[in-house]
């Protein structure tokens, strides 16, 4: 699977998520380009193309993108 993600750093949050199966590898990376030219002007979005076998196994690697701010906090809180 292919993952396109548009994430706003300052928020927090997500601003799009967008899923695409491995034989859309075209449309994923147009749906990228498109994103990054919408976000163009904002330093804040982040545009990011993922690959991972399932969407649950993305949300498990990069969390960051998911995760609220008081999740995130408990997992540091926990590993310390």
């Amino acid at each position: 699977m292919q993952f396109i993600v548009a994430y706003d750093r300052p928020k927090m949050t997500l601003v799009a998520f967008k899923s695409f199966p491995d034989s859309a590898c075209e449309e994923a990376l147009q749906c990228k380009v498109q994103l990054e030219h919408d976000y163009a002007n904002s330093s804040e979005v982040e545009v990011a193309y993922f690959e991972s076998a399932s969407e649950q196994m993305l949300r498990l690697t990069h969390s960051r993108y998911f995760d609220t701010l008081a999740k995130l906090a408990d997992n540091v809180a926990e590993s310390a």
